[in-house]
Protein backbone atom coordinates (compact mmCIF):
# COMPACT_ATOMS: atom_id res chain seq x y z
CA UNK A 1 0.00 0.00 0.00
CA UNK A 2 1.19 3.52 -0.80
CA UNK A 3 1.39 6.26 1.85
CA UNK A 4 1.54 10.06 1.51
CA UNK A 5 2.33 13.00 3.71
CA UNK A 6 1.63 16.05 1.54
CA UNK A 7 2.62 19.72 1.60
CA UNK A 8 1.16 22.17 -0.92
CA UNK A 9 -1.37 23.67 -3.26
CA UNK A 10 -2.41 20.63 -5.25
CA UNK A 11 -4.41 19.45 -2.25
CA UNK A 12 -4.64 22.67 -0.27
CA UNK A 13 -8.41 22.41 -0.40
CA UNK A 14 -8.37 19.01 1.14
CA UNK A 15 -6.78 19.53 4.53
CA UNK A 16 -8.15 21.11 7.69
CA UNK A 17 -9.20 21.03 11.27
CA UNK A 18 -12.48 22.85 11.83
CA UNK A 19 -11.53 23.71 15.42
CA UNK A 20 -8.41 25.46 14.13
CA UNK A 21 -10.57 27.46 11.73
CA UNK A 22 -12.78 28.66 14.55
CA UNK A 23 -9.85 29.70 16.72
CA UNK A 24 -8.35 31.77 13.91
CA UNK A 25 -11.55 33.69 13.14
CA UNK A 26 -10.05 37.11 13.95
CA UNK A 27 -6.52 37.72 12.70
CA UNK A 28 -3.99 40.43 13.46
CA UNK A 29 -2.93 40.42 9.82
CA UNK A 30 -5.33 40.96 6.96
CA UNK A 31 -6.73 42.78 3.96
CA UNK A 32 -8.10 46.33 3.77
CA UNK A 33 -10.80 46.49 2.54
CA UNK A 34 -11.84 42.82 2.37
CA UNK A 35 -12.93 41.93 -1.18
CA UNK A 36 -14.14 38.69 -2.71
CA UNK A 37 -11.56 36.92 -4.85
CA UNK A 38 -10.90 34.11 -7.29
CA UNK A 39 -7.93 31.73 -7.51
CA UNK A 40 -6.62 30.08 -10.66
CA UNK A 41 -3.53 28.00 -11.33
CA UNK A 42 -2.01 25.46 -13.70
CA UNK A 43 -0.24 22.19 -12.96
CA UNK A 44 0.15 21.19 -9.32
CA UNK A 45 2.35 18.32 -8.20
CA UNK A 46 3.03 16.61 -4.87
CA UNK A 47 5.89 14.15 -4.48
CA UNK A 48 6.77 12.18 -1.36
CA UNK A 49 10.15 10.82 -0.34
CA UNK A 50 9.38 7.57 -2.17
CA UNK A 51 8.89 9.56 -5.39
CA UNK A 52 5.18 8.72 -5.33
CA UNK A 53 3.17 11.48 -6.91
CA UNK A 54 -0.23 13.16 -6.82
CA UNK A 55 -0.74 15.64 -9.65
CA UNK A 56 -3.50 17.86 -11.02
CA UNK A 57 -3.55 19.73 -14.33
CA UNK A 58 -5.30 22.85 -13.04
CA UNK A 59 -7.03 24.43 -10.06
CA UNK A 60 -9.74 27.06 -9.71
CA UNK A 61 -11.34 28.52 -6.62
CA UNK A 62 -13.07 31.47 -5.01
CA UNK A 63 -13.37 33.12 -1.63
CA UNK A 64 -15.85 35.40 0.07
CA UNK A 65 -15.04 37.31 3.25
CA UNK A 66 -17.57 36.59 5.98
CA UNK A 67 -18.10 40.24 6.92
CA UNK A 68 -16.80 43.65 5.92
CA UNK A 69 -15.34 44.27 9.39
CA UNK A 70 -11.64 45.07 9.28
CA UNK A 71 -10.67 42.32 11.75
CA UNK A 72 -12.66 39.53 10.11
CA UNK A 73 -9.84 38.50 7.81
CA UNK A 74 -11.06 35.03 6.94
CA UNK A 75 -13.03 33.98 3.89
CA UNK A 76 -14.90 30.86 2.94
CA UNK A 77 -14.99 29.38 -0.53
CA UNK A 78 -14.23 26.42 -2.75
CA UNK A 79 -11.40 24.84 -4.71
CA UNK A 80 -11.82 22.66 -7.76
CA UNK A 81 -8.86 20.58 -8.97
CA UNK A 82 -9.13 18.94 -12.38
CA UNK A 83 -7.19 16.28 -14.24
CA UNK A 84 -5.95 14.70 -11.02
CA UNK A 85 -4.02 11.45 -10.69
CA UNK A 86 -2.53 9.53 -7.79
CA UNK A 87 0.19 6.94 -8.40
CA UNK A 88 -0.28 7.70 -12.10
CA UNK A 89 -3.95 6.64 -12.04
CA UNK A 90 -7.11 8.76 -12.21
CA UNK A 91 -8.24 9.85 -8.75
CA UNK A 92 -11.13 11.85 -7.32
CA UNK A 93 -12.76 12.92 -4.10
CA UNK A 94 -15.58 10.57 -3.13
CA UNK A 95 -18.70 11.12 -5.20
CA UNK A 96 -17.04 13.43 -7.73
CA UNK A 97 -16.16 12.89 -11.38
CA UNK A 98 -12.99 11.09 -12.42
CA UNK A 99 -9.92 13.29 -12.02
CA UNK A 100 -11.78 15.90 -9.93
CA UNK A 101 -11.04 17.02 -6.37
CA UNK A 102 -13.74 19.32 -4.92
CA UNK A 103 -13.66 20.89 -1.46
CA UNK A 104 -15.09 23.71 0.62
CA UNK A 105 -12.29 25.68 2.26
CA UNK A 106 -11.46 28.53 4.60
CA UNK A 107 -8.82 31.13 3.67
CA UNK A 108 -6.80 33.16 6.20
CA UNK A 109 -4.43 36.05 5.44
CA UNK A 110 -1.22 35.82 7.47
CA UNK A 111 2.33 37.16 7.76
CA UNK A 112 5.03 34.84 6.42
CA UNK A 113 7.79 37.32 7.33
CA UNK A 114 6.98 40.07 9.82
CA UNK A 115 10.30 41.91 9.38
CA UNK A 116 9.84 42.40 5.62
CA UNK A 117 6.01 42.43 5.64
CA UNK A 118 5.80 39.40 3.40
CA UNK A 119 2.23 38.09 3.41
CA UNK A 120 0.77 34.69 2.73
CA UNK A 121 -2.48 32.81 2.65
CA UNK A 122 -3.32 29.82 4.82
CA UNK A 123 -5.90 27.46 3.34
CA UNK A 124 -7.69 24.64 5.08
CA UNK A 125 -10.62 22.41 4.22
CA UNK A 126 -13.83 22.43 6.20
CA UNK A 127 -13.90 18.63 6.20
CA UNK A 128 -11.20 16.46 7.76
CA UNK A 129 -10.03 13.99 6.79
CA UNK A 130 -10.89 14.27 3.11
CA UNK A 131 -11.30 11.02 1.21
CA UNK A 132 -9.60 10.61 -2.16
CA UNK A 133 -10.19 7.41 -4.07
CA UNK A 134 -8.26 5.70 -6.85
CA UNK A 135 -11.07 3.57 -8.34
CA UNK A 136 -8.97 1.44 -10.69
CA UNK A 137 -7.03 -0.10 -7.79
CA UNK A 138 -9.75 0.33 -5.15
CA UNK A 139 -7.48 2.50 -3.02
CA UNK A 140 -8.55 5.19 -0.54
CA UNK A 141 -6.28 8.05 0.56
CA UNK A 142 -7.19 9.96 3.75
CA UNK A 143 -5.89 13.51 4.00
CA UNK A 144 -5.83 16.27 6.65
CA UNK A 145 -3.84 19.38 7.58
CA UNK A 146 -3.41 22.84 6.03
CA UNK A 147 -1.18 24.71 3.57
CA UNK A 148 0.45 28.15 3.49
CA UNK A 149 1.37 29.98 0.30
CA UNK A 150 3.39 33.16 -0.24
CA UNK A 151 0.90 35.78 -1.42
CA UNK A 152 3.15 38.67 -2.41
CA UNK A 153 6.77 39.76 -2.55
CA UNK A 154 8.00 42.11 0.15
CA UNK A 155 6.75 45.63 -0.58
CA UNK A 156 3.97 44.47 -2.91
CA UNK A 157 1.13 45.24 -0.54
CA UNK A 158 -1.48 46.94 -2.75
CA UNK A 159 -3.34 45.73 -5.83
CA UNK A 160 -6.03 43.46 -7.25
CA UNK A 161 -3.89 40.54 -8.41
CA UNK A 162 -1.24 38.62 -6.48
CA UNK A 163 0.87 35.62 -7.40
CA UNK A 164 0.69 32.77 -4.88
CA UNK A 165 3.62 30.37 -4.54
CA UNK A 166 3.01 27.11 -2.68
CA UNK A 167 6.35 25.56 -3.65
CA UNK A 168 8.09 24.05 -0.61
CA UNK A 169 10.97 21.97 -1.92
CA UNK A 170 13.36 22.78 0.93
CA UNK A 171 11.13 23.28 3.97
CA UNK A 172 7.45 23.81 4.82
CA UNK A 173 6.09 27.38 4.86
CA UNK A 174 5.33 29.22 8.10
CA UNK A 175 3.15 32.20 8.98
CA UNK A 176 1.91 34.20 11.95
CA UNK A 177 -1.72 34.74 12.96
CA UNK A 178 -2.66 36.52 16.19
CA UNK A 179 0.98 36.32 17.22
CA UNK A 180 0.99 32.53 16.86
CA UNK A 181 3.28 30.70 14.44
CA UNK A 182 1.93 27.97 12.15
CA UNK A 183 3.75 25.57 9.85
CA UNK A 184 2.00 24.09 6.82
CA UNK A 185 1.62 20.35 7.30
CA UNK A 186 -0.32 17.78 5.33
CA UNK A 187 -0.91 14.26 6.53
CA UNK A 188 -2.15 11.57 4.19
CA UNK A 189 -2.26 7.82 4.22
CA UNK A 190 -3.81 4.91 2.42
CA UNK A 191 -6.62 3.89 4.76
CA UNK A 192 -5.02 3.77 8.25
CA UNK A 193 -1.37 3.30 7.27
CA UNK A 194 1.40 5.60 8.51
CA UNK A 195 2.40 8.79 6.69
CA UNK A 196 5.70 9.84 5.13
CA UNK A 197 7.05 13.30 4.29
CA UNK A 198 6.50 14.97 0.92
CA UNK A 199 6.83 18.32 -0.86
CA UNK A 200 4.74 20.26 -3.39
CA UNK A 201 5.34 22.19 -6.61
CA UNK A 202 2.77 24.68 -7.91
CA UNK A 203 1.72 28.30 -8.34
CA UNK A 204 -1.55 30.20 -8.76
CA UNK A 205 -2.96 33.72 -9.01
CA UNK A 206 -5.40 35.34 -6.59
CA UNK A 207 -7.53 38.11 -8.13
CA UNK A 208 -9.57 40.37 -5.85
CA UNK A 209 -12.79 42.01 -7.05
CA UNK A 210 -11.36 45.41 -6.13
CA UNK A 211 -8.02 46.84 -5.08
CA UNK A 212 -6.95 45.78 -1.60
CA UNK A 213 -4.11 46.57 0.79
CA UNK A 214 -2.31 43.81 2.68
CA UNK A 215 -1.50 45.04 6.17
CA UNK A 216 -0.06 44.26 9.58
CA UNK A 217 -2.37 45.88 12.13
Amino acid sequence: MKHFRILGLALLALFALSAFAASMASAEEGVLNPANFTLKGGKQKLINLRNEEIACKEVEGSGKFLTEKEKDQHATGTLDFKGCTALGLAANTLGDASGVFLAKVLYLICLTNSSTLLFGILVLALESPVHIEVPSVKQLILVKGFVIGSLAKAGELKGKEFAVNFTEEDKPAKCEINGNSFTSTYLASVDTKEDIDAFQLGEATVTFAEEVVLMDK
